[in-house]
């Protein structure tokens, strides 16, 4: 699905950070995308990767739009914005440093391409 399954984790004061499935701190995130099955996946300081299943809930909860609105309660309201409408969220992990990102439908089949990985890499013929 992506190069790496991203996992929440704290920092020493409970700041939220991703880690990648092998203990690499992903660093600032800077694109969300949302596909048709409802899962994340970032562009971060690491390269791209999905959120895992796992800790998906407490990761929307950390992600805020600029007037304060928390990212899960909007995904999760049945007046939720149009499903297609991309949503402006803060920086992250840090709502105070570094730009505004935003959270974006995607089609699943253009995950590989908008990310630029290969999603399924083969290997050389010798």
């Amino acid at each position: 699905a992506a190069p790496y399954l991203l996992r929440l984790d704290r920092d020493a004061e409970g700041n939220p950070l991703l880690r990648t499935h092998t203990g690499i701190a992903a660093g600032q995130v800077h694109g969300w995308w949302r596909d048709e099955q409802g899962r994340v996946f970032a562009a971060s300081d690491i390269g791209p990767g999905l959120i895992a299943g796992r800790d998906l809930p407490a990761m929307l909860d950390t992600l805020q739009t600029p007037d304060g609105s928390l990212i899960d309660a909007l995904m999760s309201s049945p007046a939720d914005a149009e499903p297609n409408t991309a949503l402006s969220i803060l920086p992250w992990p840090s709502a105070t440093e570094g730009p505004a990102t935003t959270l974006r439908p995607i089609a699943t089949q253009d995950i590989p391409q908008t990310l630029g990985f290969v999603a399924r890499p083969l290997a050389a013929k010798a």
